[in-house]
This record gives structure tokens, sequence and C-alpha cells, in this order.
């Protein structure tokens, strides 16, 4: 009995290990690539993923046969556009409570819209880390997930957003929300916010120039990237740079560089002196060519100026119109003293049941309204996000070594950037998503 229980055993681990041991292969053939690069899209024949990874495209580099008991898919595209999945710079996923059910359906719709990755810039991230895990094991459908942790000023962390993201904590003491003083232990904070899942820290508000250079450098000590909104009151955008942060985000809060005193009150952040200073100021001038020479990152966030209307009342918002219009035209200057310009919307809400995703609106804003070639504004929709998320050895660019986050368009966005709609496959890490986004209304 006991030999024959053996032998039957050996029998299923000889059988099983070449399934487990099986590759998973996606070959896409007759297509044409736009790779993320701002390199001139090219015909390709073969381009093969291996376990969800870009192995070769057109024989380079050669790679062995799939196996016996590999997974093999073939698609002939007919000619379709590819392009590198859309990464969103700037949403917030776990702003306030939401059932296990609405954060699954949120991140469906946002991968069969074509967002491949996204960067949370403040939530729950016990929220964040969980669906992290249940994407990464399979057991979701959405974008790769990457968050942030939020620090400010002890003042910062009253508010009723914020507070829903801690449940459990007083404010500005959970490890992903947290109150920073000159007395506090920066390098077990961090370690703490590592621990909660983050792969950056935001800096908010209301922390001078001192304890930003303070919090950068712990963050820096830790792995963790430096994220900031552009001003953070009353540390102007040119003292983050200084400091080490790595992108800016809310290109019109770059405004405040130039005035001769920032307020040390976030709250201030509505207010900003437009009509007064124009975008070509020559202080900030010199932010943008530091921010070039520093590499730092923009996440422009512009089609939520634009479109306030449709999250906030029309009271109280006025601000917001001339907000836009000056950001379009620091954007435009960022973008031609060679800023990278990353597609962030900060708004992350289906609009309505037809609508795709707010990151292709922000794409068309950077074509439209602030002048970006096509070809420009997909770099800044997919490579750029990707610098500014922190993934882009591993995303945002479809070359070899890199995951497979493709897009599959039946038109060329190169003709029309719009045409980033006319979605016919959506892959991510190698699997195939079928689209589900019926247009803008």
């Amino acid at each position: 009995m006991r030999r024959d229980l053996g032998y039957a055993l050996g029998i299923l681990l000889i059988l099983a290990t070449p399934v487990a041991n099986a590759a998973e292969w996606l070959v896409l053939e007759n297509l044409k690539l736009i790779d993320g690069t701002g390199s001139e899209p090219r015909t390709v024949s073969s381009l093969l993923v291996r376990d969800g990874v870009i192995a070769s495209i057109d024989g380079e580099p050669s790679v062995s046969d799939p196996k016996p008991m590999d997974k093999v898919t073939r698609i002939d595209l007919d000619g379709a556009w590819v392009m590198p999945g859309l990464v969103d710079a700037h949403v917030h996923l776990a702003h306030y409570p939401r059932g296990h059910n609405q954060l699954a359906d949120r991140l469906d719709w946002a991968v069969r819209g074509g967002v491949t990755t996204v960067r949370d810039m403040g939530g729950d991230a016990r929220v964040l880390a969980e669906a992290r895990r249940a994407l990464e094991a399979g057991e979701l459908v959405g974008p790769t997930v990457r968050f942030s942790a939020i620090l400010g000023g002890e003042s910062m962390f009253d508010h009723p957003v914020l507070a829903q993201a801690a449940r459990g904590y007083g404010p500005g003491n959970a490890p992903w929300l947290r109150a920073i003083s000159d007395d506090t232990d920066l390098t077990r904070m961090m370690a703490k916010a590592r621990g909660a899942g983050v792969s950056g820290v935001k800096i908010y508000g209301d922390l001078d120039a001192a304890q930003l250079r303070r919090v950068a450098e712990a963050a820096e000590a830790q792995g963790l990237m430096r994220w900031a909104h552009g001003t953070v009151f009353p540390a102007r955008p040119s003292e983050l740079v200084a400091a080490g942060v790595q992108s800016l985000s809310h290109a019109p809060y770059l405004v405040w560089e130039a005035v001769d005193s920032v307020p040390a009150d976030y709250r201030k952040r509505t207010q900003g002196p437009y009509s007064d200073i124009p975008p070509d100021h020559p202080r900030i001038l010199a932010l943008l060519e530091r921010m070039a020479e520093e590499g730092v990152v923009l996440d422009t966030t512009l089609s939520l100026y634009r479109d306030m209307h449709r999250y906030r009342p029309p009271e109280g918002i006025e601000w917001a119109s001339e907000a836009f219009d000056w950001g379009v035209e620091l954007v435009r200057l960022a973008h031609e003293h060679g800023v990278m310009v990353a597609a962030g919307t900060d708004a992350f809400e289906p609009v309505n049941s037809m609508a795709p995703p707010n990151t292709h609106v922000e794409l068309f804003t950077l074509v439209e309204d602030v002048g970006m070639a096509p070809m420009e504004a997909l770099v800044a929709a997919t490579r750029n996000g990707a610098i500014a998320t922190g993934v882009d050895q591993e995303r945002g660019t479809l070359t070899v070594g890199k995951a497979a986050d493709l897009l599959v368009l039946d038109a060329n966005p190169l003709e029309n950037i719009r045409n980033t709609l006319e979605l016919r496959l959506v892959v991510t890490n190698g699997q195939i998503v079928q689209p589900g986004m019926p247009g803008l209304e």
C-alpha cells in the first residue's frame, strides 16, 4: 500500500513539474509600434511577451522557442497601433471609506479604459496595500498601484477627508498621514511609512524650507521617493527642488514662486495671484530651468481646474478658471524649457456612466490647450508618468525587459490624440483585458 501510494505520488510530481515551469507567451503580430520613448513609430512583425515581460521585438534579442507545455496566445493585429498603457500620475483611490467591491469596480474601470499604472497621492494605506496585494495575486483586475504617505504641518490633518483615511488613529498620527513638527523622529516615522507599503512621501502643506529639507533627507535615506504639491506654504517651489523633491503637482501652484512672501497657510492655495504674475516671470523661468536640470517632473492636473464645476458647486470656484488659463501657459513654458511633464488628474472618478478615465482628458488637454505634439503628450502620459511614479525601470515604455502594459488602438493617436479612445485591447502585465469604455459624453 505504501509502495503504491509512493509510486502514484511520484508520477503526479513528474506530470506536474512541466506545468509548474510552463511559460505563458503572448505573441502580437503585424502592428505599428509607438514605444513611449519619443522615437518615431515603426512597423513591427512580431512582439513577444513571456510571463508578462517583453522578451523580443522583431527577433531582437533572439529567444528560445516556446516549450510544448507552454501556453501561447498569438494575435494578428492586422496593422493596429500599439502604445504603452497610460500612467496617471495623480489619483486618489481611497480618500474616503469605500467598500471592497466599489474599489474593485474602479480599478476594473481604470484598466479597461487604458490606464495601466497609477500613482495614488494620498489615502488609506491599509486599503491601498490590500488592493495592491489582490492585484498582484490576480484576484483583482486593474492598474499597477503605487501610493504615498501624506506629510504636513500639524494643522493639516483635521480635514474630514483625511480623518476618514486614518480611522482608528488620532489626527496626524497614522503612519501614512503624519503631522510633522521639529520634534518628530523622522527616521522612525519613515520606517513606519515604509511598513505601511508606501513608495514615496507626499509633502503636503504648512512646512517651511528647513522642515521639508529634513523630511526629504529622511525619506531618501529610507529609499522613499519625494513628491510634493507645487508649493507647500510657506515653502516655495524652488525650495522644494533644492531639497531634492522629485516631482511637483498642480501646475498653477508654481505661481507662488514669484511672490515676495509665501503665506504660511495651505488654505491660501486657491488665492494664487494669477493676474499679477505672468507665467514667464523671471523667477518662474529660473525655476523651470532648475527643474529641467534636476529632472523634476511636473504633474500637471490641468483638466481638474477647467472642469472643477463637475466636482464642486459653482459657488466659490471662480478662481479655478483663472488657474487653468495660467497653468496652461506655465505648462507650455515648462515643456519648452525641457521640464518633464506628466499627466496627472487628481480626479479619478467617473464623471458619468459613459466617461472613460480622466487620464485621457488630461492627455487631450496637453495637446489641444497646451499645444504639445501628440507624440510629446503620449510620452508625458506614459514614460514621464512612470518616472514620476518611480516605476520607469519596469514600465512606461515598450522596450525589451519592460512589463507588457500596452494598448491596441484601431486608429493612429499621432494623427488625432483622441484616438487613444479607439481601444481594441488592453494588456496589463501580459494579460489581455477587454476594453469597456463607451466614450466621452
